[in-house]
């Protein structure tokens, strides 16, 4: 089952969604297409957790976190760093799909690398500056507001859409 924690941001997301986003018919099913599958991720999350419990015994030694607001130079920073020996970083195709099927093979990665690469084509089409400003590779090492979407408690959310009663709750 899901944690309920998440649910007062995705109210207001939806909320803000619905009230102010003004969304054209094709951009109210982008929404559900993208909200669905980020509870599709949570889903999948919560399943691995429960069959891994092996997972809660990993340690993580000295983890390092990059945080500033956007524009700022920490994407740079953190793709200096994951050029570091001995530190990893996920690609963006990794934080697209983080929760992988029991198997995977070569094929699954290709497919996954190829999906990101129709993603990121949809979104350099719909904001064609946004490739100057922010150039993505699905083989490329991305920071993790990727992931943060699934928790509805992101600003990149707000970056998407007008949401201004959504950017408040945050």
């Amino acid at each position: 089952p899901l944690e309920p924690a998440f649910r007062p941001a995705l109210g207001a997301l939806l909320r803000g969604l619905r009230e102010e986003a003004r969304l054209s018919s094709v951009g109210a099913w982008r929404v559900q297409a993208r909200l669905m599958g980020a509870l599709q991720q949570r889903v999948a999350l919560a399943r691995f957790e429960a069959e891994t419990p092996a997972l809660a015994a990993v340690e993580l030694r000295a983890p390092v976190f990059v945080t500033g607001v956007p524009r700022s130079g920490t994407s740079l920073l953190h793709n200096l760093l994951a050029r570091t020996p001995g530190l990893w970083a996920p690609r963006l195709w990794e934080l697209t799909r983080p929760v992988p099927p029991a198997r995977i093979d070569e094929r699954w990665i290709d497919r996954q690398i190829r999906a990101t690469r129709e993603l990121l084509d949809q979104l350099y089409s719909a904001a064609p500056d946004f490739r100057r400003l922010h150039p993505l590779s699905p083989t490329s090492p991305e920071a993790c507001s990727w992931l943060f979407r699934a928790s509805f408690s992101s600003l990149i959310h707000a970056f998407h859409w007008y949401v201004p009663s959504y950017v408040a709750f945050m």
